[in-house]
Protein backbone atom coordinates (compact mmCIF):
# COMPACT_ATOMS: atom_id res chain seq x y z
CA UNK A 1 0.00 0.00 0.00
CA UNK A 2 1.35 3.56 -0.70
CA UNK A 3 1.66 5.83 1.46
CA UNK A 4 0.39 10.05 0.60
CA UNK A 5 2.89 12.48 2.04
CA UNK A 6 1.94 16.76 2.25
CA UNK A 7 4.06 19.45 3.44
CA UNK A 8 1.95 22.87 4.08
CA UNK A 9 3.55 25.88 6.15
CA UNK A 10 0.66 26.68 8.16
CA UNK A 11 1.77 30.17 8.73
CA UNK A 12 2.52 31.13 12.50
CA UNK A 13 0.26 28.68 13.97
CA UNK A 14 0.97 30.20 17.43
CA UNK A 15 -1.22 30.82 20.94
CA UNK A 16 0.25 34.44 21.61
CA UNK A 17 0.29 37.45 19.83
CA UNK A 18 2.49 40.01 20.60
CA UNK A 19 0.95 43.13 20.38
CA UNK A 20 3.97 45.54 21.47
CA UNK A 21 5.74 44.41 18.80
CA UNK A 22 2.88 44.81 16.15
CA UNK A 23 1.59 47.81 17.13
CA UNK A 24 3.23 50.09 14.64
CA UNK A 25 1.95 48.07 12.11
CA UNK A 26 -1.95 47.23 13.33
CA UNK A 27 -2.04 50.99 13.22
CA UNK A 28 -1.11 51.50 9.74
CA UNK A 29 -3.97 49.02 8.23
CA UNK A 30 -7.00 46.87 9.11
CA UNK A 31 -10.35 48.30 10.10
CA UNK A 32 -9.79 49.53 13.70
CA UNK A 33 -8.16 52.76 12.08
CA UNK A 34 -12.04 53.12 11.10
CA UNK A 35 -12.76 53.73 14.45
CA UNK A 36 -11.93 56.82 16.90
CA UNK A 37 -10.37 54.41 19.60
CA UNK A 38 -9.57 56.40 23.04
CA UNK A 39 -6.39 55.03 24.25
CA UNK A 40 -4.05 52.49 23.27
CA UNK A 41 -5.53 49.72 25.55
CA UNK A 42 -8.84 49.86 24.28
CA UNK A 43 -7.08 49.67 20.88
CA UNK A 44 -5.28 46.71 22.46
CA UNK A 45 -8.22 44.76 23.69
CA UNK A 46 -10.34 45.32 20.41
CA UNK A 47 -7.25 44.04 18.47
CA UNK A 48 -7.36 40.93 20.35
CA UNK A 49 -10.57 40.50 19.92
CA UNK A 50 -10.53 40.71 16.16
CA UNK A 51 -7.62 38.60 16.11
CA UNK A 52 -9.40 35.88 17.79
CA UNK A 53 -12.22 36.12 15.00
CA UNK A 54 -9.95 36.16 11.70
CA UNK A 55 -8.05 33.38 13.66
CA UNK A 56 -10.52 30.72 13.91
CA UNK A 57 -11.23 31.92 10.04
CA UNK A 58 -7.81 31.50 8.81
CA UNK A 59 -7.64 28.02 10.93
CA UNK A 60 -10.73 26.84 9.76
CA UNK A 61 -8.97 27.19 6.35
CA UNK A 62 -6.05 25.75 6.92
CA UNK A 63 -7.90 22.53 8.28
CA UNK A 64 -9.79 22.49 5.16
CA UNK A 65 -6.89 22.42 3.21
CA UNK A 66 -5.12 19.65 5.14
CA UNK A 67 -7.98 17.98 4.51
CA UNK A 68 -8.26 18.08 0.55
CA UNK A 69 -4.34 16.82 0.60
CA UNK A 70 -5.58 13.34 2.01
CA UNK A 71 -2.53 12.97 3.83
CA UNK A 72 -1.51 10.12 5.42
CA UNK A 73 1.73 12.03 6.93
CA UNK A 74 1.94 15.97 7.12
CA UNK A 75 5.00 17.96 7.40
CA UNK A 76 4.17 21.28 9.13
CA UNK A 77 6.10 24.71 9.11
CA UNK A 78 5.48 27.49 11.64
CA UNK A 79 4.10 25.51 14.77
CA UNK A 80 4.75 27.07 17.74
CA UNK A 81 4.80 24.21 20.29
CA UNK A 82 3.41 20.70 20.79
CA UNK A 83 0.74 21.69 22.32
CA UNK A 84 -0.87 24.26 19.95
CA UNK A 85 0.11 21.72 17.44
CA UNK A 86 -2.48 19.14 19.31
CA UNK A 87 -5.29 21.60 20.14
CA UNK A 88 -5.28 22.30 16.49
CA UNK A 89 -5.33 19.03 15.69
CA UNK A 90 -8.20 18.24 18.17
CA UNK A 91 -10.39 21.37 17.80
CA UNK A 92 -9.56 21.84 14.00
CA UNK A 93 -8.56 18.37 12.27
CA UNK A 94 -10.57 16.33 14.10
CA UNK A 95 -13.89 18.22 15.40
CA UNK A 96 -14.20 20.65 12.09
CA UNK A 97 -12.49 17.95 9.26
CA UNK A 98 -13.11 14.86 11.17
CA UNK A 99 -9.10 14.14 10.95
CA UNK A 100 -7.17 11.55 13.31
CA UNK A 101 -3.87 11.84 13.57
CA UNK A 102 -2.88 10.17 16.89
CA UNK A 103 1.09 10.70 15.92
CA UNK A 104 2.64 14.19 16.72
CA UNK A 105 5.95 15.04 16.57
CA UNK A 106 7.44 18.48 17.62
CA UNK A 107 11.29 19.42 18.85
CA UNK A 108 11.89 22.67 19.79
CA UNK A 109 14.55 23.90 17.50
CA UNK A 110 16.24 27.15 16.82
CA UNK A 111 13.83 29.74 15.67
CA UNK A 112 13.93 33.09 17.66
CA UNK A 113 9.90 33.82 17.14
CA UNK A 114 9.07 30.08 18.30
CA UNK A 115 7.93 28.58 15.40
CA UNK A 116 9.12 24.79 14.58
CA UNK A 117 8.78 22.70 12.70
CA UNK A 118 6.44 19.62 13.11
CA UNK A 119 4.77 16.15 11.97
CA UNK A 120 1.47 14.43 12.03
CA UNK A 121 0.93 10.97 11.00
CA UNK A 122 -2.44 9.12 10.55
CA UNK A 123 -2.72 5.41 12.94
CA UNK A 124 -1.24 2.97 10.83
CA UNK A 125 2.22 4.74 10.24
CA UNK A 126 3.71 5.59 14.26
CA UNK A 127 6.60 8.13 13.43
CA UNK A 128 9.98 8.29 15.37
CA UNK A 129 12.29 11.99 15.29
CA UNK A 130 15.44 12.84 15.74
CA UNK A 131 16.60 16.91 15.65
CA UNK A 132 19.50 18.10 14.28
CA UNK A 133 18.41 21.71 15.69
CA UNK A 134 21.83 21.18 17.69
CA UNK A 135 24.66 21.05 14.89
CA UNK A 136 27.05 23.31 13.86
CA UNK A 137 28.03 24.49 10.63
CA UNK A 138 31.38 23.09 11.50
CA UNK A 139 30.22 20.15 12.60
CA UNK A 140 28.80 19.17 9.34
CA UNK A 141 31.65 21.14 7.42
CA UNK A 142 29.79 23.31 5.37
CA UNK A 143 31.40 26.75 6.54
CA UNK A 144 32.51 28.96 3.88
CA UNK A 145 33.79 32.43 3.03
CA UNK A 146 30.34 33.89 2.03
CA UNK A 147 29.42 33.06 5.39
CA UNK A 148 32.14 34.45 7.20
CA UNK A 149 31.53 37.86 5.35
CA UNK A 150 27.89 38.09 6.30
CA UNK A 151 29.23 37.47 9.64
CA UNK A 152 28.11 34.34 10.28
CA UNK A 153 30.66 32.07 13.13
CA UNK A 154 31.89 28.37 12.21
CA UNK A 155 30.61 27.31 15.79
CA UNK A 156 26.82 29.03 15.04
CA UNK A 157 23.86 26.10 14.25
CA UNK A 158 23.55 25.87 11.10
CA UNK A 159 19.43 25.14 10.50
CA UNK A 160 17.63 28.41 10.96
CA UNK A 161 14.80 25.92 12.63
CA UNK A 162 15.80 22.38 12.42
CA UNK A 163 16.00 19.38 10.33
CA UNK A 164 13.80 16.94 11.95
CA UNK A 165 14.13 13.45 10.73
CA UNK A 166 11.72 11.12 11.21
CA UNK A 167 11.02 7.17 10.44
CA UNK A 168 8.17 5.02 10.10
CA UNK A 169 7.28 2.47 7.98
CA UNK A 170 4.82 1.66 4.83
CA UNK A 171 4.46 -1.71 4.11
CA UNK A 172 6.93 -3.31 5.96
CA UNK A 173 9.81 -1.22 4.50
CA UNK A 174 11.45 1.52 5.94
CA UNK A 175 10.86 5.51 4.85
CA UNK A 176 12.71 8.21 6.37
CA UNK A 177 11.15 11.98 5.62
CA UNK A 178 13.05 15.43 6.39
CA UNK A 179 10.92 18.04 7.55
CA UNK A 180 13.02 21.15 7.13
CA UNK A 181 11.86 24.93 7.11
CA UNK A 182 15.17 27.37 5.82
CA UNK A 183 15.80 30.66 6.18
CA UNK A 184 13.87 33.20 5.14
CA UNK A 185 14.55 35.87 1.95
CA UNK A 186 14.15 38.47 4.71
CA UNK A 187 17.36 40.04 6.62
CA UNK A 188 18.24 42.78 9.13
CA UNK A 189 21.00 44.81 7.41
CA UNK A 190 23.81 44.97 10.47
CA UNK A 191 26.41 47.86 10.72
CA UNK A 192 30.01 46.69 9.31
CA UNK A 193 28.71 43.90 7.17
CA UNK A 194 30.04 44.52 3.77
CA UNK A 195 26.87 43.15 1.87
CA UNK A 196 27.91 42.39 -1.77
CA UNK A 197 24.35 43.01 -2.85
CA UNK A 198 21.04 44.88 -1.79
CA UNK A 199 18.85 42.21 -2.74
CA UNK A 200 17.95 40.28 0.27
CA UNK A 201 17.39 37.09 -1.44
CA UNK A 202 21.36 37.19 -3.27
CA UNK A 203 22.24 38.41 0.87
CA UNK A 204 20.46 35.33 2.72
CA UNK A 205 21.38 32.75 0.05
CA UNK A 206 25.05 31.53 1.23
CA UNK A 207 22.70 30.46 4.80
CA UNK A 208 19.68 28.76 2.28
CA UNK A 209 23.06 26.81 0.74
CA UNK A 210 24.70 26.01 3.74
CA UNK A 211 21.46 24.37 5.09
CA UNK A 212 21.13 22.66 2.33
CA UNK A 213 24.41 21.18 1.90
CA UNK A 214 23.58 20.20 5.52
CA UNK A 215 20.73 17.95 5.23
CA UNK A 216 22.58 16.57 1.92
CA UNK A 217 25.51 15.49 4.82
CA UNK A 218 22.96 14.33 7.45
CA UNK A 219 22.12 11.40 4.56
CA UNK A 220 24.57 10.91 3.21
CA UNK A 221 26.24 10.15 6.73
CA UNK A 222 22.77 7.93 7.46
CA UNK A 223 22.81 5.99 4.36
CA UNK A 224 26.61 6.92 2.52
CA UNK A 225 27.16 8.42 -0.58
CA UNK A 226 26.35 5.70 -2.96
CA UNK A 227 23.56 4.10 -0.59
CA UNK A 228 21.40 7.70 -0.57
CA UNK A 229 20.46 6.74 -4.02
CA UNK A 230 18.97 3.49 -3.69
CA UNK A 231 17.07 4.68 -0.12
CA UNK A 232 13.71 5.73 0.81
CA UNK A 233 13.52 9.04 1.77
CA UNK A 234 11.80 12.56 1.29
CA UNK A 235 12.55 15.82 1.96
CA UNK A 236 10.03 17.92 2.77
CA UNK A 237 9.18 21.48 3.71
CA UNK A 238 9.09 25.09 2.73
CA UNK A 239 13.16 25.91 1.37
CA UNK A 240 12.57 29.56 1.48
CA UNK A 241 14.25 29.86 -2.23
CA UNK A 242 12.45 29.52 -5.48
CA UNK A 243 13.49 27.03 -8.02
CA UNK A 244 10.67 28.41 -10.00
CA UNK A 245 9.07 31.57 -10.43
CA UNK A 246 5.67 32.37 -12.27
CA UNK A 247 7.17 28.75 -14.16
CA UNK A 248 10.49 29.59 -15.27
CA UNK A 249 13.51 28.34 -13.78
CA UNK A 250 15.54 30.14 -11.86
CA UNK A 251 19.42 29.80 -11.22
CA UNK A 252 21.24 29.71 -8.49
CA UNK A 253 18.92 28.82 -5.66
CA UNK A 254 19.99 28.22 -2.42
CA UNK A 255 18.29 24.63 -2.56
CA UNK A 256 20.84 23.49 -5.67
CA UNK A 257 22.79 21.77 -3.27
CA UNK A 258 19.97 19.10 -3.07
CA UNK A 259 19.31 19.15 -6.43
CA UNK A 260 22.96 18.94 -8.28
CA UNK A 261 24.46 15.55 -9.52
CA UNK A 262 20.68 14.04 -9.52
CA UNK A 263 21.03 13.64 -5.31
CA UNK A 264 17.16 13.92 -5.50
CA UNK A 265 14.33 14.75 -7.66
CA UNK A 266 12.14 17.49 -7.03
CA UNK A 267 8.82 16.16 -7.80
CA UNK A 268 6.45 19.21 -8.74
CA UNK A 269 8.77 19.31 -12.18
CA UNK A 270 6.66 16.74 -13.23
CA UNK A 271 3.99 19.49 -13.57
CA UNK A 272 3.03 21.82 -15.96
CA UNK A 273 5.50 25.08 -16.05
CA UNK A 274 2.09 27.26 -15.55
CA UNK A 275 1.29 24.92 -12.28
CA UNK A 276 4.78 25.37 -10.43
CA UNK A 277 4.35 27.52 -7.67
CA UNK A 278 3.53 27.06 -3.84
CA UNK A 279 3.30 30.60 -2.50
CA UNK A 280 1.99 34.22 -3.29
CA UNK A 281 4.25 37.23 -2.54
CA UNK A 282 2.00 40.41 -2.59
CA UNK A 283 5.00 43.15 -2.53
CA UNK A 284 6.23 41.96 -6.20
CA UNK A 285 2.66 40.09 -7.50
CA UNK A 286 4.43 36.72 -8.28
CA UNK A 287 3.97 33.13 -7.17
CA UNK A 288 6.57 31.04 -6.84
CA UNK A 289 7.67 27.57 -5.72
CA UNK A 290 8.88 27.89 -1.91
CA UNK A 291 8.02 24.80 -1.01
CA UNK A 292 9.30 21.26 -1.91
CA UNK A 293 8.88 17.38 -2.32
CA UNK A 294 12.43 16.30 -3.15
CA UNK A 295 12.84 12.30 -3.20
CA UNK A 296 15.58 9.82 -3.63
CA UNK A 297 16.30 8.54 -7.06
CA UNK A 298 14.87 5.56 -6.01
CA UNK A 299 11.50 6.53 -4.81
CA UNK A 300 11.31 8.87 -8.08
CA UNK A 301 12.11 5.87 -10.05
CA UNK A 302 9.75 3.57 -8.67
CA UNK A 303 6.96 5.66 -8.63
CA UNK A 304 7.30 7.24 -12.25
CA UNK A 305 3.57 8.84 -12.50
CA UNK A 306 3.68 9.75 -9.11
CA UNK A 307 2.74 13.82 -9.59
CA UNK A 308 2.31 16.23 -6.29
CA UNK A 309 -1.09 17.93 -5.81
CA UNK A 310 -0.83 21.41 -4.73
CA UNK A 311 -4.60 22.19 -2.65
CA UNK A 312 -4.72 26.11 -3.25
CA UNK A 313 -8.80 26.06 -1.96
CA UNK A 314 -7.03 28.17 0.84
CA UNK A 315 -5.35 31.05 -0.86
CA UNK A 316 -6.74 34.88 -1.08
CA UNK A 317 -8.84 35.99 -4.17
CA UNK A 318 -6.09 38.25 -5.37
CA UNK A 319 -4.00 35.92 -5.83
CA UNK A 320 -3.66 35.93 -10.42
CA UNK A 321 -4.49 33.11 -12.53
CA UNK A 322 -6.69 31.63 -9.90
CA UNK A 323 -10.53 32.55 -10.17
CA UNK A 324 -11.64 29.14 -11.32
CA UNK A 325 -10.36 27.59 -8.14
CA UNK A 326 -13.21 27.43 -5.43
CA UNK A 327 -12.71 28.44 -1.94
CA UNK A 328 -13.16 28.05 1.41
CA UNK A 329 -15.94 29.50 3.17
CA UNK A 330 -15.13 32.91 4.01
CA UNK A 331 -11.67 33.49 2.12
CA UNK A 332 -11.14 37.16 1.24
CA UNK A 333 -9.45 39.20 -1.30
CA UNK A 334 -6.28 39.22 1.32
CA UNK A 335 -7.74 37.47 4.37
CA UNK A 336 -8.93 35.48 5.56
CA UNK A 337 -6.62 32.40 4.37
CA UNK A 338 -5.24 28.99 4.83
CA UNK A 339 -1.82 30.42 4.46
CA UNK A 340 -0.07 32.06 2.39
CA UNK A 341 1.53 28.90 1.18
CA UNK A 342 -0.38 26.62 -0.67
CA UNK A 343 0.22 22.45 0.91
CA UNK A 344 1.94 20.14 -1.40
CA UNK A 345 0.71 15.85 -1.54
CA UNK A 346 1.99 13.47 -3.64
CA UNK A 347 1.42 9.42 -3.31
CA UNK A 348 4.38 7.63 -2.82
CA UNK A 349 5.18 3.37 -3.35
CA UNK A 350 8.26 2.19 -1.41
CA UNK A 351 11.65 0.51 -3.35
Amino acid sequence: MPVRIATFNVENLLSRFSFEQELDALRREGALNLLEIPDKQTFMDLEMARRVVTTDDMRQASALAIRDTHADIVCLQEVESLKVLRDFEKFYLHHLANLDYPWKRLIEGNDRRGIDVAALARRDYPIMARSHAGLTFDDLGVYDHDLNLAGINRSDRVFRRDCLELDTRVDGRPLTIYVCHFKSMGFRREPGIPYGSNNPRDITMPIRWAEATAVRRIIEDRFGKDGAARANWVICGDLNDHVYKEGNKVSPTGVDPLLNGGFSVNLIERLQPGERWTHYYPKDNHRTQLDYILVSPALAAANPDARPEIVRSGMPFRVPGTDGIPRYPRTGWARPKASDHCPMAVTLSMV
